[in-house]
């Protein structure tokens, strides 16, 4: 059957109207009457305790209605597991309730929360507040802790250390091997619209939030869970995402703190990120470390893999999953896969467009034609040579099989043919040209689901048509912004 091929193609969007028009609505642009505003203090240490806080000047600058900070903050419920959260489909960015003790556990953490009449206002004073601290050292250079690391064994239920040590004897007998080491360093999250959060209670049992969230079904699991409110008293808005990539997946301490301050002063609140603090306070893509070892036979067949991974984590069960890939991707009789992990003081590491995939790609990849260069074979030929039409770990065949296609195609299209082994060969007059090629892989989860007619739902698509903007938010779950 001949596939249908949709790229390039003009598609209508729904919102697009709205969103050239200026009249999409994102979290930051819900004002409400009577709103005030939050501006956070963060850390100025690394690692350490703060032993006073001195609120006294911003408390007393004009329109400040009050400092919250440790001494202060009302007390939410204990996060004793972070897996507590998954049964209300949540997820915290970094395991750190937000004011709750004294703790600093990276620069940039928020210690105190100014509210204000105007944002002005609340910026200033939050430049008044005085802190001091008890130091202690700081870890922060991944390959000076990497001795002091661990290694996992699971990450969200799946496992991680596979054949360790197994594929030793295997790449030391093949005729042909490489093994090099690839680095890529931290990245920072920064879509359009950083993250932003408005809050407005209702009495002391209903909560109606406005949040950036790629899922807002977990952010009203998690602030039900922290706030012990009713779930069905939690109303999340997020009509509109102006990119999300991971780092709105999770749910962040702007969140718990904007609820927090609403509560407090009893008027809705604003909190706004600004581009600097999407630095440090939701989450990055963390740094790697691979070392790759590839081994092969005298006809290009792959006899072993070996990718060991070195990364960080802080307040978190997650590190970059760089591995990922060398799972999946090519047909090896031995395959080994490892992590170490250090633990540093510095922004909590969180998904990021393709978490995992895209570092680890860059270094199996890297590899792949390193070693077809060793052995004189074309790179795009190494890669069908071995390939695999199942999943190897799981012995299961892929649902659909298209790589090769993919590569015969693509090949055709960008002249492959013409294309030289030898580095520096190619050129167009002056200058040097170069080709290259290489495979990627995502997976694609798939779960059971059922729907059912109701009048709830005829009274929902109602609600739906006059907010056109309504169907973005309530049905945009984790995942379908780059999770």
């Amino acid at each position: 059957m001949e596939k249908t091929i949709v790229t390039g193609k003009p598609m209508s969007r729904i919102d697009g109207r709205l969103k050239v028009t200026g009249q999409a609505k994102y979290a930051a642009e819900f004002n409400q009457n009577q709103m005030v505003y939050a501006f956070p203090v963060r850390s100025t240490v690394g690692k350490g305790s703060i032993t006073k806080i001195d609120a006294g000047a911003a408390k007393g600058a004009g329109g400040v209605l009050t400092v919250i900070t440790h001494e202060n903050a009302m007390r939410l419920k204990p996060l004793n597991n972070p897996m507590e959260l998954f049964a209300v489909g949540g997820l915290l960015g970094e395991n750190l309730v937000p004011l709750q003790d004294n703790k600093v556990h990276y620069f940039g953490q928020y210690i105190a929360l100014v509210v204000a009449e105007t944002y002005e206002q609340a910026r200033t004073a939050a430049e008044l507040v005085k802190v001091s601290y008890a130091k202690e050292p700081i870890a922060i250079e991944l390959e000076k802790e990497l001795p002091k690391g661990f290694k996992p064994q699971q990450m969200f239920g799946e496992k991680v250390q596979i054949n360790e040590g197994k594929a030793a004897s295997s790449i030391k007998a093949a005729p042909f091997k490489i093994e090099q080491t690839y680095t890529t360093s931290n990245e920072n999250h920064h879509p359009m619209e950083p993250h932003a959060t408005v809050a407005i209670w209702e009495g002391n049992s209903k909560l109606l939030l406005y949040d950036a969230t790629q899922g807002v079904m977990g952010v009203q699991g998690v602030v039900s869970f922290f706030f012990g409110l009713e779930r069905d008293n939690v109303k999340v808005m997020s009509p509109f995402v102006g990119g999300g990539f991971g780092c709105k997946g999770g749910q962040w301490a702007n969140i718990l703190l904007t609820a927090m301050a609403a509560k407090e002063v009893k008027r809705p609140v604003k909190f706004a990120l600004t581009r600097q603090m999407m630095v440090t306070n939701v989450g990055r893509r963390g740094e790697t470390i691979q070392k790759v070892a590839l081994a092969a036979d005298r006809k290009g067949k792959l006899t072993a893999m070996r990718h060991h991974n070195e990364t960080y984590t802080n307040l978190a069960d997650f590190f970059e999953p760089s591995g990922k890939q060398t799972n999946v991707l090519y047909s090896s009789p031995m395959r080994e896969v490892t992590y170490k992990v250090a633990r540093l003081n510095i922004g909590t590491p969180t998904f990021m467009r393709a978490p995992g995939e895209t570092p680890g790609t860059f270094a199996l990849e890297s590899a792949m034609d390193e070693l077809a260069f060793e052995l004189k074979i074309d790179p795009m030929q190494f890669r069908v040579l071995n390939h695999t039409s199942t999943n190897v770990e799981e012995k299961l065949p892929f649902s659909e099989e298209s790589l090769l296609e993919c590569y015969r195609i693509g090949a055709e299209k960008i002249g492959w043919s013409n294309r030289k082994m030898q580095p520096r060969t190619n050129r167009s007059g002056k200058y040097l040209v170069g080709t290259g090629m290489a495979t990627a892989t995502y997976p694609a989860g798939r779960s059971s689901a059922t729907a059912k007619n109701s009048n709830a739902g005829e009274r929902f698509g109602q609600s739906v048509e006059r907010n056109p903007g309504y169907r973005h938010g309530n049905l945009h779950d984790y995942g379908t912004d780059g999770g």
